[in-house]
Order: C-alpha cells, then structure tokens, then sequence
C-alpha cells in the first residue's frame, strides 16, 4: 500500500513527499528487495546520490533479475546526471560505490558502454589524428569473426550495459562485416544505443542499405576545417566532393529509416579565434537541417609533430583542462586484436589493460591495472597515472594550433 502510494507521489511530481513514504515503507520491512530499490530510485530522484547508490548497490547479486537489472540501470541513470552537470567525481564515485567503502581497492561496477574497434585499419591520414600521423605505431587489422564472437560471449553476461561504439581510430566501413555485427550487437546483448564515426569517403548505395537496415542508432560523418579545400588538406585523403555526395546518398537512405546523421566538425585553432569554435558557412550550405558538432581539434595522446607540420603547435586551453577523467569508471576499449585498452581517447592503444584472449573482459573491468588507475585518478595523483592520462586533452586541455602565416579565415557562421 505504502509503495503504491509513494509512486502516485512521485507520478504528480512530489518526489519529496514519495522519498519519505519509501523510506517509511522500507523500514517497516527492510529485507524487502524490491522496496529497497523503490527507496533507492526515491532518493536518486531527490538529489540523495550518496545514499542513493549504497542502496542500490546492494541489489546486486539480488535473485530477482527484475530488482538486479533496475538497480544497475537506476545507477548508470546516476552516472550519467552528474556527467550532464560535470560532476566527473560524483560520477566515478556512483560507479565504485565510494561511500560505502566498496570501491576503495578501485573495483568498479561493470561499464555502461563498450567500444569496439571493427577496424584499426583507415583509408586517411589527417593532420591532427595519431591514426593519421603515426598510422605504423600500432598494428592495423580488421576485427575477424572469430574474435567478434568472443567479444560477443562476454558482453551478453554484463547486463545493463547500454551503448557500443563501433569506432576508435580506424574507418568502420572498411570492414565488410560491420552491420552483421551491429545487428547481432542488438539482438544479442542488451545493448540498444549503438553509434560509429566515419569519414563517408567508403559509402555506397549498397552500404547505405545495409546500414538503414542494420539497428545502428547515430552515424557521425567527420567533415573538417573551415572550407572544403582545407578539409581536404587536414584530412589527407578525403575529396570533399565525394564526402558530400556520399552525405547526401545516405540521408536519402538512412535518414527515413531513423537514423540520426550528424557532422563532427573540427577546426585548428588560430590566433584571435573566439574561445568556441564557429560552424562554417559551407556546411550550413551544403547540408542543410542537419546537425553540425564544431569543436577545436584535441591533442590526442600519442601524437607527434611531424617535420611537414611545422604551421601546427600544441597549446593549453584552460576552459577544457579538467584534471579528472570519468572513462576508467564508465566505459572499456575493445581493439581488432582483442586488447582491452584505458579508454576511447586511447586510440593508438598504449596502455593495454589486458587481453581477451587471455581473460574475460570483466576479469580485466576490474584488474589490478584498471583498479590503480581509478585509484590514482580519485585521490588526484597525477604521477601515479598512466602517460597516456597525463598526455589527454580531457585532464590537460591541449589542443592542436595552428599558426599560418597570413592566412585569411574564411567567412563562418553560427549554427
């Protein structure tokens, strides 16, 4: 009677007034599981994450699969409202159950998304990526059928996991398999939010209908600088020509089969730029109604400045230096060779945290490695962090610049 009530509380909008009848309800009968997660979602929604996420926590290893699976959604709902307000430390926190004293070794709750790598391999070399500048620091492959089906094996055991990114710093679309594995992806795990990035210079009509058919989610086309010629200089290899005619054939088939398409955009940096980057004019033209993400171009770790990129440097932007990082708490990397790396700005896989063919990727979720670099990263030691953390955009705020000499700026225009 109580919870029912509570729930009509919390459906005309007084959470308050819903937080305390759970929690009048709960301990008139504490050993009640599903009155426990009522509570816990009753606190959440009270702002009360603290004691929100040591009651959900429990839940865990609940025999009710009804109670285990909302605990961990409700948690993951968690992590990602403070992300939204940029509360990385809550966020980690929620995930290693930090109040309760769980997490103090670094073992975390299992992660909420999965990146997999369905191809290291890709047909540009940009300025401003590693893939692009030190495309031989790390092998280039296709992730093969077998090794996808291994991958598939340990994902369907995590439950909650929610998205999966089909992309770290290869082309997708190199691999002829990839819609057979979103499909599956979909079909098989509890995954429903899967998204890839691409460079559009592969898309076919014969593509595009696989893809409209396949359950992706979100394609992100990369479409940079501030006019097409100079996209065609940063992305050594692209043809802004046949990027925009490939957009335009896959809105004609993705776009009515509800997939959102949307440009990622980045610009280098110049001197006297305003402190957010400002959507070309071009693209404005070129694809109109369609959502553009201007950014200015990270420093990725692992990049180098090559002999023919004397016009680039590397400087700190204050505004973006965080100084924490949510990834080692929220998301894992799966490569073409089946190595777990940090994290999705890892994307020439220097720190390996394991491998799947020598352990499950939950074993490795909550290794000595992953776990010591929560650990660093919640007590802010910086020199205990891996390089690849103290070289990030994300903790130091650097981004590539460019510094030409009389170069005009082309004339730009806010979304």
């Amino acid at each position: 009677m109580l919870t029912a009530f509570g729930r009509a509380e919390a459906g005309q909008g007084d959470t308050a007034a819903a937080e305390r009848t759970h929690g009048r309800a709960l301990r008139l009968d504490p050993r009640q599981e599903p009155l426990v997660y009522e509570h816990g979602l009753a606190l959440s929604e009270v702002g009360r994450i603290e004691e929100a996420t040591t009651l959900l926590h429990t839940l865990f290893n609940s025999a009710d699969a009804t109670v285990r699976l909302g605990a961990k959604m409700a948690l993951h709902r968690l992590v990602l409202r403070c992300i939204d307000v940029d509360d990385y430390r809550r966020a980690a926190a929620v995930a290693l159950n930090g109040w309760s004293g769980q997490g103090s070794d670094g073992t975390a709750m299992l992660p909420m998304r999965v990146r997999i790598e369905s191809s290291s391999a890709c047909n540009l070399r940009c300025r401003h990526c590693t893939t692009g500048v030190a495309y031989h620091s790390t092998e280039r492959r296709l992730l093969k059928a077998d090794l996808f089906e291994h991958i598939l094996r340990d994902l369907k055991g995590i439950e909650a996991l929610v998205s999966c990114v089909m992309y770290l710093g290869g082309e997708p679309l190199m691999n002829p398999q990839l819609e057979s594995m979103i499909r599956r992806l979909r079909d098989e795990t509890s995954i429903n939010q899967i998204h890839f990035v691409t460079n559009a210079m592969l898309a076919t009509e014969e593509r595009c209908r696989a893809l409209a058919d396949c359950g992706v989610e979100k394609i992100y086309v990369s479409i940079d600088g501030r006019t097409p010629e100079e996209n065609d200089a940063i992305r050594r290899g692209s043809h802004y020509p046949t990027v925009r005619r490939n957009l335009t054939l896959m809105r004609r088939y993705l776009e009515p089969a509800g997939v959102q398409l949307i440009i990622s955009n980045n610009v280098l940096r110049r001197p006297g730029d305003p402190p957010t980057a400002v959507t070309p004019a071009f693209l404005i033209e070129d694809f109109p109604g369609l959502p553009i993400a201007t950014n200015y171009a990270y420093k990725w770790p692992g990049w180098t400045q090559t002999g023919e990129e004397e016009a680039l440097t590397v400087d700190v932007n204050p505004g973006r230096r965080r100084g924490f990082c949510g990834a080692p708490f929220t998301e894992s990397v799966i490569r073409p060779n089946g190595d777990v790396t940090l994290c999705c700005y890892d994307i020439s896989g220097i720190e390996v945290m394991g491998n799947l063919k020598q352990g499950s990727l939950e074993d490795i979720w909550n290794g000595e490695r992953y776990r010591a670099v929560r650990l660093a990263m919640m007590a802010g030691d910086e020199a205990a962090l891996p390089g690849v953390c103290r070289n990030c955009p994300v903790y130091t705020g650097e981004e590539i610049q460019e510094r030409p000499a009389n170069l005009p700026v082309p004339g730009a225009a806010a979304v």
